[in-house]
């Protein structure tokens, strides 16, 4: 039997959680879809929960680290899903065809 782990921390996970109880990630079952070019509302853990706005730049451990652009033009790697406060726009659907 395999030891279940979280994606972001690699925590060891119980059985049945849904959220780790090292770093407070949701587990596979709820990690939202982001995708590059998503506009959103984050509180930055770098800047001690400063409610910014910012824009994805790819999004990495299957969900669950995100690399964001702010409005300064800076790139910071693995933002967690739980450090997003709000989906301001989704990034446009590329034109099949």
């Amino acid at each position: 039997m395999s030891v279940r782990t979280c994606p972001h921390c690699r925590g060891h996970v119980s059985p049945g959680e849904e959220r780790c109880r090292w770093c407070g990630a949701p587990l596979p079952a709820e990690v939202p879809a982001f995708h590059p070019g998503d506009l959103l509302r984050i509180r930055n853990p770098f800047k001690n929960g400063h409610v910014e706005d910012v824009t994805v730049v790819s999004v990495e451990r299957g969900g669950y680290g995100l690399a964001v652009r702010d409005s300064r033009g800076l790139v910071w790697a693995l933002i967690k899903p739980t450090d997003v406060v709000a989906v301001l726009r989704r990034a446009r659907a590329e034109a099949a065809g």
